[in-house]
Order: C-alpha cells, then structure tokens, then sequence
C-alpha cells in the first residue's frame, strides 16, 4: 500500500472513530473540553504525535491525495504547537464551547472521515 493512502486512510479512520464517538456520548464531549482546559500541553504533544510522523514520512506537494496528506499533517503540528504554546486556550478563553457546537464539530469530523475514506479508495494520485 502506498504511504499517501496509508496516511490517509490513517486520518480517515482517526476522523471517523473520534467524530462518531463525540457524537454518540455526551460524556466524551466534556472530556474533550476538560482536557482542552485543564491539560492544553498534553493533547499539544498527543497532536504532535500524530501529525510529526506524517510530516516527516510524507511531504510530498505534488498530485492530488498527497498534497491533501501533507496538508492535513502540517495542520496538525500546527495545532500540536499551538496548544503546547498554549495559545489555544488564550485565543479560546474568550470562546466558550457549547454542546451544540461541539456536535456540529463532531458530525464536521465524521464526515470527513467519510470523505477522506472515500478519497483513499478512489486512488486520485
């Protein structure tokens, strides 16, 4: 399997599981908040874990799906780096999440996951 479908069925597959999660359990709904506010640098390093590896392996700029891979791993070291700064929570502190938002994100995630999965499948490179 080529690393560009790999990675994004990978993102696919994390968009989907956490969307849906999110969507289904109010409980894993607080707990994403509880964490955003209590425990910004730990989530910082959980994103870069993911997004680094992405980056390294795979920064490719060239055809369809690889860009997409690409900039979807840069997004998230972006994020990873932002909440280890912790500029997140300073930019959020003036946001306060409500429940609805937070399902409207969820199914946002869900989705792409579906779209993302459908992409990989398609093979567009």
């Amino acid at each position: 399997m080529d690393n560009t479908i790999l990675f994004l069925r990978f993102f696919a597959s994390f968009t989907l599981i956490i969307g849906f999660a999110m969507i289904i359990n109010k409980d894993n709904r607080s707990a994403i908040i509880s964490l955003e506010n209590n425990h910004p640098i730990i989530l910082g390093m959980i994103t870069l874990l993911i997004g680094l590896p992405i980056v390294l392996l795979h920064n490719i700029w060239i055809g369809t799906l690889p860009i997409i891979v690409t900039f979807f791993g840069w997004l998230t070291v972006l994020k990873g780096c932002l909440r280890i700064l912790n500029l997140s929570s300073k930019i959020k502190s003036k946001i306060s999440y409500s429940n609805n938002q937070l399902i409207i994100q969820s199914w946002i995630a869900f989705l792409l996951g579906i779209f993302l999965f459908s992409l990989s499948f398609l093979n567009l490179s």
